[in-house]
C-alpha cells in the first residue's frame, strides 16, 4: 500500500511579518506626505486664484471709472478727455468736472525673486474724479440720491427717477488692524451721485457698514500719472519711469504746468494664510 506524503506549508515568520509591517508603514507615510503636499499646493493655487479674481473685479471697476468722461468743456455740456486739457500751453478751460491724483514719493523695496525692481508709495494714495456714465439704460447709471452725500447737489430728472449720469468717485485706502505684524488696508470706492458735475471735490467718508469696500488685505495702492510738457517730454519720473511719483490735479492752485496723458495703477494684495502677495498693474489712457 502506498501512502501519499503531504508536505505542510510553512507560514510567515515573525521577522517577515515585522518587515512587511515596516514597509507598509513607510508606504503609508509616503502617501500621507504626498497627500498633505498635494492639499497644500491645492490650497495655495486656490488662494492665488481667489486673489486673481478679486483683483480682476477691481480692475474692471477701475478701468470703467478711468475710461469714462470726467470734464465738461463748454456751456452746452460737451465733455472732453483729461488728456486733451492743455495746462502746459495755458489754453485749458474747464466748465465743470475734475480729475485729481494724490500721491507721495515712492519707496524702493529692492528686487523680487525674479529680479524685477519692487516699489511702493511712501504715503496713502487716492484717486478722485467726476465720472459720467452715458448709457441710456438706468441699470448702467449711478444710484439715486446718496444719504452720505455731503455736497448737496443731487438734482435732476434722472435723480428723481432714482439714478444719475454723474457722480463723484474716490478710490482710497483705509488702514486696518495689522495682522502678524503686517500693515494692511482696505481699498474703498466711495461714490456720491450728482445731478450735475461739480468742479470742486466734496468730502468723502467711507461707509460705516463697509458697502464701499472693493478689496481687503491690501498692502499698497499706487496711482501714478504720465505727465508731458509743451515740448512733448515727460516732466518728472520715479521708480516706474516715465510715470511720475508726483500727484496731478485739475483743481490745484496754481494750475499744473503739465499734461496728463495716462494713469498707472498698481494694487498689491496679501494672503494671510499662504503669506503670498499678488499684484495687479493697470495702465489707462484718460
Amino acid at each position: 500500500m502506498r501512502y501519499r506524503i503531504r508536505h505542510r506549508r510553512s507560514g510567515f515568520t515573525l521577522i517577515e511579518l515585522m518587515v512587511a509591517a515596516a514597509l507598509s508603514l513607510v508606504i503609508m507615510t509616503i502617501m500621507a506626505l504626498a497627500f498633505q503636499s498635494a492639499m497644500s499646493t491645492l490650497s495655495t493655487l486656490k488662494s492665488m486664484g481667489d486673489q486673481a479674481d478679486r483683483l480682476r473685479t477691481a480692475e474692471v471697476m477701475l478701468r470703467a471709472d478711468l475710461e469714462a468722461d470726467h470734464i465738461v468743456g463748454d456751456d452746452a455740456g460737451g465733455t472732453i478727455k483729461v488728456s486733451d486739457l492743455r495746462f502746459d500751453q495755458g489754453t485749458t478751460t474747464i466748465k465743470n468736472g475734475y480729475f485729481k491724483i494724490d500721491t507721495a514719493n515712492g519707496i524702493n523695496e529692492g528686487l523680487d525673486s525674479d529680479g524685477i525692481p519692487s516699489t511702493k508709495m511712501g504715503g496713502t494714495n487716492a484717486l478722485t474724479m467726476c465720472v459720467k456714465r452715458s448709457s441710456r439704460t438706468t441699470s448702467d447709471l449711478f444710484g439715486g440720491p446718496d444719504p452720505g452725500n455731503t455736497i448737496g447737489r443731487v438734482s435732476d430728472t434722472l435723480v428723481d427717477a432714482g439714478v444719475s449720469q454723474w457722480a463723484e468717485v474716490r478710490w482710497q485706502l483705509v488702514p486696518r488692524t495689522p495682522i502678524n505684524g503686517v500693515s494692511m488696508f482696505t481699498l474703498h470706492r466711495i461714490v456720491h451721485p450728482l445731478g450735475n458735475p461739480v468742479k470742486i471735490p466734496g468730502t468723502f467718508t467711507p461707509a460705516a457698514n463697509g458697502d464701499d469696500i472693493v478689496l481687503t488685505n491690501v498692502l499698497s495702492f499706487e496711482v501714478k500719472p504720465l505727465l508731458f510738457n509743451n515740448a512733448g517730454q515727460y516732466t518728472s519720473a520715479g521708480f516706474d519711469t516715465p510715470y511720475s511719483d508726483a500727484g496731478w490735479s485739475t483743481v490745484s492752485t496754481p494750475a499744473p504746468t503739465s499734461r496728463c496723458v495716462a494713469v498707472l495703477v498698481k494694487v498689491r494684495l496679501y494672503d494671510i494664510k499662504t503669506k503670498l502677495t499678488r499684484q495687479m498693474s493697470l495702465i489707462v489712457k484718460i
